[in-house]
């Protein structure tokens, strides 16, 4: 959202598309008086809601949502299109469709999807699943191959483009940031209405998929169960979500308050009503994907605790800034440990939050990968010409 704006500012026409049936965070969708003219927001018309974690269903929708994504981007016209977050088989499906009319597509991976979707495959199918994620490789490495620029957040995507043939002049690095949110005073509106003023509160916030790892939250709540003065609030909708909700049940976890994704303009009120904000990935995970939540809990000067591989550049990002503390997410007792540290510890907390916002003043200008996106952007128009 802060590149459509900005990218519109310096005085480009763009069109935002979002499919609405996916539910996540996707920042502030309306416009708002201070937007340029020249920046236009759109839903794409995909009516039912896409379950990831159904295959047939998954597949039927991926080709409704690409149907959408094609007749609008055709109607309208674009010189270029820059996808992010775009699920593997719309993209290619929109790629041949954007090739035919002589469009050129540039990719900002975030995330390598045939990998993730392969090791899901492999974990439910076992050898088939191996055939299956291969066929998923090919796809993927096919379609960046095809496109105009590929844009990966982080220098350890490299030298797996590398190996899948990706000419390495089209690839332009381009780290991740978040916007600088206001930062709250612990008591707000969100923290009064859900009762959690007077205690110490430990906060997940975001997408909790398979590969985020929900007994680590479920660890916590274990942990403080009998302690009224604690709580764990987890944010966010999906097959995470459900198997907490599950295990809250099962186990009488009064202590974990499960909530709905929040609408943006309260994100400052929700990550503010936090003592210790949370994160978690598997091991497996963190060749393919980098939590961006990260970023976006540096700039809301709270403390962190993260259960993540410490070579993932979310990891050594937090590590850098001084504002929250890593466990490997192969060692319970180290993460059981560090939270009751920073729970037994307001002084840490205080001073964890504190460099992580400063950290975040320092490196989040949104005019710097802007300028660096504006750059690969033209540059792929001029090849089409």
């Amino acid at each position: 959202m802060q590149v459509a704006r900005s990218l519109s500012s310096r005085g480009h026409e763009v069109l935002h598309l979002h499919n609405a049936s996916l539910r996540s965070g996707k920042g502030r969708l309306e416009r708002s008086a201070d937007d340029p003219a020249q920046l236009t927001f759109a839903e794409l018309g995909v009516e039912a809601s896409l379950d990831r974690y159904k295959v047939v269903d998954r597949a039927r929708m991926e080709r409704a949502y690409a149907r959408a994504l094609v007749r609008v981007a055709l109607d309208w016209g674009p010189d270029v299109v820059l996808s992010a977050n775009t699920p593997l088989l719309v993209l290619r499906w929109t790629g041949r469709a954007l090739a035919k009319e002589g469009i050129p597509l540039v990719n900002w991976l975030q995330d390598i999807h045939s990998v993730a979707m392969g090791t899901v495959l492999v974990s439910r199918l076992g050898w088939p699943g191996r055939l299956g994620g291969a066929l998923l490789r090919r796809t993927e490495a096919r379609l960046l191959r095809s496109c105009a620029a590929v844009v990966p957040v982080t220098a350890d995507f490299v030298s797996l483009l590398g190996e899948w043939r990706v000419p390495l002049e089209r690839v332009t690095v381009v780290p991740n940031w978040a916007e600088l949110l206001p930062v709250r005073d612990r008591r707000n509106p969100f923290s009064t209405a859900h009762g959690l003023d007077d205690v110490t509160t430990l906060l997940y916030a975001g997408t909790l998929g398979l590969k985020h790892e929900p007994q680590q939250l479920a660890v916590l709540a274990e942990l403080f169960r009998d302690r009224s003065e604690i709580r764990i609030v987890v944010v966010s909708e999906g097959l995470g979500r459900t198997w907490l909700e599950e295990r809250r049940a099962e186990r009488g976890l009064g202590n974990l308050l499960l909530l709905d994704f929040q609408p943006h303009e309260s994100l400052p009120d929700v990550l503010g009503s936090a003592d210790v904000l949370l994160s978690t990935l598997r091991a497996d995970a963190a060749v393919f994907s980098v939590p961006s939540k990260i970023l976006t809990y540096l700039a809301a000067g709270r403390a962190q605790l993260a259960a993540l591989p410490r070579h993932n550049l979310a990891a050594r990002t937090l590590l850098e800034s001084g504002g929250g503390l890593v466990v490997d997410p192969g060692r319970p007792d180290d993460w059981v440990e560090a939270a009751r540290k920073l729970v037994e510890d307001p002084t840490l907390r205080s001073t964890l939050g504190r460099r992580g916002r400063d950290y975040a003043e320092k490196h989040f200008d949104v005019e710097v990968p802007t300028a660096n996106l504006e750059r690969v952007l033209a540059t792929a128009c001029v090849a089409r010409r």
